[in-house]
């Protein structure tokens, strides 16, 4: 049989379907944590009492989450102790759930009580197919090797910084691991914490340093091994990139289709109102959870419509009431203008979606969810926040496009 290197979904698909219960949940917790091999038997095993179900507090948002009590075996970190929290959520991760109802089940103090060379053994066995690249000292070491219980705190040091886009500081609170950054500063940030002394009992400090990264760890495992983007914070800059660029694209669209009516319409015609704040709501992802923040951003983008339709009526030459869009509509089918219908729906929809958005007015959620639905948007509740944002602004950047294009098509006086 071919040797491979695992990844992390093959990694925790065999972890998880090995038969021994105690080597299956100690493995669990090592990969989970990123423990060192010694760290899971003897004086540094985890204790059943250093186990707790905490509160994570983002944003106004509370996770329930869970929190491990360590001591690091490294030599130079020899006893001092660090905190790992694990959100509880099983779509963000499955195993820690189950964790914490082995060690609250265990009837002993120390769940994992075996031999380091009982629970190699275990591993060699469910890893038997498997390499990890050797690490290069100079020349030595080029080449493969069984991939072994070392490797499995590796690979997990290795997930949270492609996965979760973990830093340096990051890896340091977490897994007291150095990446050994250039940055004097970082340098020094991780010598501090490395040199904390805190107690078994003190959560509070724990906590308060878990909320540097938890937030991070705030990704569905079913996007495991999918290219997709940190759907809660722009990390890479691939994707801050792309954000800019449409959000730039967007702020730009608004000021060429005033500047073309002003032109082509009427001198004090705008059909935007021009917000300072667009650009910022433009390049900002919004939160996932966060119906405040998303409450805000439509609201912004809102803003916009309110213009007077004064212009828009002189050049109908009609006494009809409505706001500009329902004035622009009618002028268009006056004229006999093609236009995509698409474009005033999404300009009725956001401002529908304002209006009827608690606290400014307070529908029932069926509402909302067919507007969300019109936008792309699965019928959830609460919806995915972010998801919906992102829909809204590529349509509403569509309809920018579509509007310029009539404007430098048509004449209009």
């Amino acid at each position: 049989m071919e040797l491979k290197q695992p990844d992390v979904t093959k990694v925790r698909d065999l972890i998880e379907n090995y038969d021994n219960e105690i080597y299956r949940y100690a493995l669990m917790y090592q990969f989970l944590v990123g423990a060192e091999p010694a760290e899971l038997s003897g004086k540094y095993a985890p204790k059943k009492s250093n186990i707790y179900e905490v509160t994570i507090n983002i944003r106004g948002e509370k996770y329930p989450a869970i929190l491990f009590i360590l001591k690091n075996i490294k030599p130079k970190d020899r006893g001092i102790l660090r905190g790992c929290v694990i959100p509880l959520d099983p779509e963000f991760e499955p195993w820690a759930r189950k964790l914490l109802k082995f060690f609250r089940s265990h009837g002993e103090e120390y769940p994992f009580k075996f031999h380091k060379r009982t629970i190699n053994y275990h591993v060699a066995d469910i890893f038997k197919n498997y390499i990890w690249p050797k690490e290069i000292y100079g020349d030595v070491g080029i080449g493969e090797k069984p991939f072994r219980i070392e490797e499995i705190r590796k690979l997990r040091i290795k997930n949270l910084k492609e996965f979760y886009f973990f830093d340096e500081i990051d890896l340091a609170i977490f897994g007291a691991w150095n990446e050994r950054p250039k940055d004097p500063q970082k340098i020094l940030e991780i010598e501090n914490i490395f040199s904390l002394v805190i107690e078994e009992n003190d959560i509070k400090t724990f906590i308060k340093l878990s909320e540097k990264y938890f937030e991070k760890l705030l990704r569905p495992i079913s996007l495991l091994g999918k290219d997709i983007p940190p759907p809660y914070l722009i990390k890479n800059v691939a994707d801050s990139t792309q954000r800019f660029a449409k959000a730039r694209e967007i702020v730009k669209k608004v000021k060429d289709i005033n500047f073309l009516c002003r032109y082509k319409i009427d001198k004090e015609c705008e059909f935007f109102k021009e917000n300072m704040w667009l650009p910022i709501e433009m390049f900002t992802p919004c939160e996932r959870n966060s119906d405040e923040q998303f409450t805000h951003k439509i609201a912004t983008l809102a803003t916009l419509f309110e213009v007077s339709e004064k212009p828009l009526l002189n050049l109908l030459n009609e006494d009809i009431e409505g706001k500009s869009i329902i004035v622009l509509k009618k002028i268009l089918d006056k004229k006999g203008i093609k236009y995509n219908q698409d474009m005033f729906d999404v300009w009725i929809n956001i401002r529908n979606l304002r209006s009827k958005w608690f606290p400014i007015h307070s529908e029932t959620e069926l509402i909302i969810v067919d507007i969300l639905q019109y936008f792309g948007e699965p019928p959830n509740w609460p919806p995915n926040y972010h998801s919906s944002w992102d829909n809204i602004l590529e349509k509403f950047r569509i309809s920018l496009i579509q509007f310029h294009d009539i404007l430098n098509t048509y004449e209009f006086t």
